[in-house]
């Protein structure tokens, strides 16, 4: 097996710089022993003189341009198990390795990517686009690659031989011993996991117990070393709280981008694509904005959905600044498999043209976007023959229907058409075309319709669609308009 071991330092501080293209010097205090201590600083912040367990107090005053936050563990656990979600497009086993790591078994996966050192690429570029900076370190052992990674090192160790010389150096602090263990250790005088593994199984046993010894020999390669992989929800739910309010659509557009990315990757990883996404942009004020986008075809393109972002966001500015943002996916379903597009000159055709009906879809997913779902209508089959009844709104998602002799411009109400001894006009006398078509319907809801159907030609050249009404003595009605 192959072990690759995600490891990201800075993910507590991270998580509160997603999105933000200039971010400013970030430190984050929890409460220890009664009191509001810095946990964690980045380089700015150190640079300041801002350290770990100073007092947040005296940490403000040196630091004067560095932000301070509260740490938010379950926000950090939450974050990591949407990427161990995203990971998911690499391979199907992803295992969560608490709590900043994750470990992907990637054995069958590199050839898929192209060989070991391109899915390592991918894995750290995607990472850096959601925000992350990742320790990436491959061993044959899960454990192995997880210690090697948390003590910082990179690159790839596929001899056993090699993976022992490594483990021997690390300091037992890497080891998950409790503090009367780890004090074990200093009385014993044991600095390494090489001291640690030099001492007799048997003593080893009686001082740290069977645990341990277990754990070491999973890390070496003697034992075997089961694990779960993770099972993402079946829908997904991220939210992404902001350092500061945004009033600027573009500025929201990017802070949005990370959250895009890892519904992408979740998509990916379970095969599945969406109609519908919803936005959730949460104000100051406790109120919130939400923006339905769909799409006619479930799909996961990302870059697909930001534009269609982009295109609501310009056509629909925002009425309040915005200070966390949401994004739900709450029905995925499974791709159609598109069939390729056939040419006798394949070699001619550019491998990144959409076919026709993927275009038509990415035209009309672009025209929701801009001017609203209800504002796009499509023809679509329908229970009811009543034709006032096939116009429905695209946003539904429905079948579009075969071709058939119905016009696309439909009148409503119908005009009253003038007549001369049962003749119809409309700036003239009306030809009538082939035979008519009688639609007599709608007595079991209290709405019942007799009508004989034609298609008509008007002096100018126009195609109309009109009808007789039984029930009105014969009165004529334009209903359509053919293109």
């Amino acid at each position: 097996m192959r072990w690759l071991a995600i490891h990201m330092p800075g993910l507590p501080l991270e998580i509160f710089r997603r999105g933000i293209s200039a971010p400013p010097s970030l430190a984050l205090y929890q409460r220890m022993r009664g009191r509001n201590r810095v946990r964690l600083a980045d380089a700015a912040a150190l640079a300041q003189g801002v350290r770990p367990g100073m007092d947040l107090g005296a940490a403000r005053a040196i630091g004067e341009t560095v932000c301070f936050v509260e740490r938010d563990p379950q926000r950090e656990q939450e974050t990591l198990h949407g990427l161990a979600a995203w990971a998911g497009r690499f391979t199907p086993m992803v295992v969560l390795d608490p709590p900043r790591g994750l470990l992907l078994e990637v054995a069958g996966s590199q050839r898929l990517f192209g060989g070991n050192g391109r899915l390592r690429q991918g894995v750290g570029e995607g990472l850096a686009r959601l925000g992350f900076h990742a320790v990436l370190c491959q061993a044959p052992t899960a454990i192995a690659a997880s210690l090697l990674a948390r003590a910082g090192h990179h690159g790839v160790i596929d001899d056993l031989a090699q993976l022992r010389a490594l483990l021997y150096r690390l300091p037992l602090d890497c080891l998950p011993l409790k503090p009367a263990k780890r004090k074990l250790t200093r009385d014993l005088g044991l600095v390494t996991l090489g001291d640690l593994t030099r001492l007799p199984r048997q003593g080893l046993r009686q001082r740290f117990g069977g645990e341990l010894l277990g754990y070491l020999d999973k890390a070496l390669g003697d034992a075997p070393d089961l694990r779960r992989p993770f099972e993402p929800a079946p829908r997904f739910r991220r939210r992404l709280e902001l350092l500061w309010e945004i009033s600027d659509s573009q500025a929201l557009l990017a802070a949005a981008r990370p959250l895009i990315d890892e519904l992408e990757g979740y998509l990916i990883s379970r095969q599945l694509g969406v109609r519908e996404v919803s936005w959730q942009l949460h104000h100051p004020s406790g109120l919130h904005t939400e923006l339905t986008i769909g799409q006619g075809e479930p799909g996961r393109d990302g870059q697909r959905l930001a534009r269609l972002l982009e295109e609501r966001l310009h056509h629909c500015p925002l009425t309040a600044p915005v200070r966390e943002i949401g994004l739900r996916a709450e029905r995925p379903e499974p791709l159609r498999p598109r069939p390729a597009p056939r040419s006798l000159f394949p070699e001619l055709e550019p491998a990144e043209r959409e076919s026709g009906a993927a275009a038509l879809t990415s035209l009309l997913d672009l025209l929701r976007a801009r001017l609203g779902n209800e504002s796009v209508h499509m023809l679509a089959d329908a229970q009811d023959p009543r034709p006032e009844s096939i116009a429905i709104s695209q946003s539904q998602g429905r079948r579009r229907s075969a071709a058939s002799p119905r016009p696309l411009w439909l009148l409503h109400p119908p005009e009253p058409l003038r007549q001369y001894r049962g003749i119809p006009y409309r700036g003239g006398r009306l030809t009538l075309e082939g035979e008519r078509e009688r639609i007599e319907t709608g007595w079991w809801d209290g709405r019942p319709i007799a009508r004989d159907y034609f298609i008509a030609h008007a002096a100018d050249g126009q195609r109309l669609w009109i009808y007789r009404d039984l029930h009105q003595q014969g009165a004529w009605y334009l209903h359509g308009l053919f293109g």
